[in-house]
This record gives structure tokens, sequence and C-alpha cells, in this order.
């Protein structure tokens, strides 16, 4: 029998069910059916997700993971918690670092990425992003596209009358607020989860009551691949139904709604759903074996683990990687020295302004000074700089 290997993934926070937590919670899950042994690590760490986990994987505050156990895989989100267990004494035999987003500060990459180690991005306009910021050469990324979990590849019986919608969003704009209240006092159901309203983990149960799901992100693939139909929409905008002639290009830009941040009005999306649905539903079945063949969590799972099997990189003793790993720690201790107080918000802006004051003096960090800009700006705003 073969021994079981031990997988790393690090994230921020596990306080909620958002993106990033979702993400990192699936793909644990996932590589726990496939036989590793799992652990997760982060700063924000709520009772809630750590009693939700605690089936398929062992979760740490960081400062807590265990370091005399050989992780065979490492994948690393936000930093700068990976470096700082790298300065611990971190054993591993594969590392990689993950970004989920272009636009949040938490998701810039690690320095290492220049050195030769993998960066796992989610989309492909994510891909071309890191591209534009360095050239093909300085950095290796592996596309590990939104994926469906196995449970989310199920039939569903839809009646072919739009009758219940389900909008999943945990920024619902006010467009889509006005269009719910629309389409109720047209006698159709609508049901709002996210945050301020039913804040839940979305599963299959939850979605098979529904003839329409109205989402971006992730939540896409989740419906697609059960044959449900998506009007793809939320504060960027949206391009509306999902459709065979804009698949390709809405999962570029990952079903986020900024393939064209194109605004509706209320009215307007109503009118939308009503006259399209019945060439949405034409549409579904084709759309969903696509779906389950582009999207399935395992397969591409698999995939990702082959791709690391044959990647890797080497650290490099420069004085760049001296400074950034020195700061790297000098944040995480204040982490730990303000474990109660860090999650306020001001306490939190103050560290991320700290770390990333000086990864703009590093030559990795030229791209991220936009990113350091509107870190000032909210500080301002909060009364801090």
């Amino acid at each position: 029998m073969n021994e079981r290997k031990n997988f790393l993934l690090t994230v921020y926070a596990f306080d909620g069910w958002h993106g990033s937590l979702i993400h990192v919670c699936e793909l644990a899950k996932a590589l726990n059916s496939m036989g590793f042994s799992v652990y997760l690590t982060g700063v924000d760490i709520s009772s809630e997700i750590k009693d939700y986990v605690s089936g398929f994987a062992d979760l740490y505050f960081f400062e807590d993971l265990p370091l005399n156990v050989d992780y065979d895989y490492v994948l690393a989100y936000h930093e700068p918690i990976c470096t700082y267990l790298i300065e611990k004494g971190l054993k591993y035999k594969k590392l990689a670092f993950g970004s989920l987003s272009s636009i949040i500060t938490m998701e810039v990459p690690s320095l290492l990425c220049e050195y030769g180690f993998p960066l796992v991005v989610h989309n492909r306009r994510l891909e071309e992003y890191m591209k534009e910021l360095f050239s093909p050469a300085d950095i290796n990324t592996y596309v590990f596209i939104n994926s469906a979990p196995d449970e989310f590849i199920c039939d569903v019986n839809l009646s072919g009358q739009l009758k219940n919608i389900a909008m999943i969003s945990n920024h619902l704009p006010e467009e889509l607020s006005d269009a719910a209240k629309i389409l109720k006092n047209n006698n159709i159901n609508v049901e709002i989860f996210g945050k301020g309203y039913n804040y839940t983990r979305i599963t299959p149960e939850i979605l098979l009551k529904y003839d329409l799901i109205i989402t971006i992100g992730k939540t896409v693939q989740y419906a697609l691949s059960m044959g449900i139909p998506v009007y793809n929409y939320d504060h960027f905008g949206g391009v509306g139904f999902i459709r065979l002639d804009n698949l390709d290009r809405e999962e570029f830009y990952n079903f986020s709604g900024r393939s064209n941040f194109r605004k509706l009005s209320g009215k307007d999306i109503y009118d939308e759903i009503v006259s399209g649905y019945d060439f949405a539903l034409k549409e579904i079945n084709k759309i969903k074996t696509i779906a389950r063949n582009r999207y399935s969590l395992t397969n591409n799972l698999k995939s990702l683990l082959n791709y690391l099997d044959n990647s890797g990189g080497v650290l490099k003793n420069t004085s760049e990687w001296k400074i950034y790993k020195a700061r790297c720690v000098q944040y995480a201790q204040m982490i730990i020295n303000y474990k109660k107080e860090f999650r306020n918000i001001k306490n939190l802006l103050y560290l991320l302004k700290l770390f990333y004051a000086v990864i703009n003096k590093l030559s990795f960090g030229r791209c991220y000074k936009n990113k350091l800009a509107a870190l000032i700006s909210a500080l301002n705003r909060n009364g801090i700089c």
C-alpha cells in the first residue's frame, strides 16, 4: 500500500463563503478523496469553516502549522504566509503559488515566481494579465480553470417555465435588486444568496430548485454543469445569458462580467431574462455537455498534479530575496502579535501598507504601484495615513 502524500494549501482567510475560500476548500476535499493527507493554513479562521473542513483536511493558524511534515506539494495563495513558513523551515518537494485575481491586493504573486516557481491562475485573462506585467520568460503560468466538484455533475429536470430564480452574489448591485422586485411583481419567485441575504455554501441541492441562476464566477460552472441556464451579471455588469456563441469569451474572463462591463437597468435586465429564457433553454443541453468536459474538478486536478510533478524552481539567495523574505517575516510577526486585533480593518490596512510599500521598492513590485496607491487611498478613507 502506497504511503499517503501530503498536500499543503495556504489562503489568508477561512472566514466565510467567498471565492478564495471555496476554491481552496474544494481543492482540499477533492485531494482528500484522491488519497492525499491535506493541510490548510491561514490567518483568519472561523469556527464554522474549521468545522466544515474537519472531515477532509487539517486546518491551522499559520504559526501553528506542523513543520515536521514533509509536504509533497505546496500550493500557496496570499503572501506572505508561504515565505514566512519557508523561513521557518517548511519542507516541500513541489512548490507553486496561486493568484485568483488581478485586482485584489492580497493576490499579488510571490517574488519566487521570478525564480522559476510556477504561478497557478484560474482563468486565461489573468494569465494574459500576468504576462503583460512580466515577460513570458520571467514567469511560468498554469491555468487551472474554475471547476465544478463531481457533486455538481447531476441532471436537473427543468419545467420549461420561468418560475424560480436564484440570484447569487456577495456584492449585489442595485440594478439586480431592482430586477428582483420587478420579477416578483410579475409572479416569478426570486431568492437571493450571499452577504446580506441567505449567506451559505452553494450546493447542488440548492441550485436544483431553480429554473435560472443569476450570478458570476464559479457558480456559473456549477449551474452549467448541472444544465441550468445562467444569466451572467453582477457588480461589474455582464453579458446576460451564457450562450454557445459567448461561452468561450466569458470563460476567458472567468464569467466575471468584465468582458464588456455592460450595465443595464433593473427593467432592462427583467426584459432580457423574460424574452431570452426560451432560447437559453434550447441551448442548455449542448452547453451542459461542454461544461462537464471542461469544468470537472477531478479531471482538472489530475492535470494540475501532473504539471506540478514536472515543474519546479530554485531558491536564489539574492539581495532582493533577502529583503523580501525579511519583510514577509516582519509582516507575519505583526499578525501574530496582533492576532486579536488584526481583523479590525484599520489594523489590517496598516499592515498591508507596510508590506506592499517594501514590495514596490523591489524589481518584482514594479507592477503593483497601482495596488499600493489604492491601498493608501483606503488608508486615507479610514484615517490611518
